[in-house]
């Protein structure tokens, strides 16, 4: 038989260094720009004007957002991810 003790972190508190935040802002390469605004414009339905501001329907929040996400970090992970889903559909078919 297994016993399983279970702490709080506070049990470590004594024991670790505070806990230090850092906030970093860093600018979207022109190609990341290009890319969000034609993903708002032509994909997802929404616009965003000059300052980044968003507007539009939210039907589809969750998938835009995974996509945006996916261009913000860079966009090698959005053509992975399109790779990704084409190898799941062939398998699909071919099934």
């Amino acid at each position: 038989m297994f016993r399983l003790q279970r702490y709080d972190y506070s049990v470590l508190m004594p024991f670790l260094p505070p806990k230090q935040e850092y906030v970093m802002s860093i600018r979207v390469s022109e190609l990341q720009e290009k890319l969000y605004r034609h993903y708002l414009e032509n994909v997802s339905g929404m616009t965003a004007d000059e300052d980044g501001k968003v507007a539009g329907k939210g039907v589809t929040l969750f998938k835009d957002y995974q996509n945006l996400q996916r261009i913000w970090t860079h966009p090698l992970v959005l053509k992975w991810s399109a790779e990704k889903q084409e190898r799941i559909r062939e398998k699909n078919v071919s099934n």
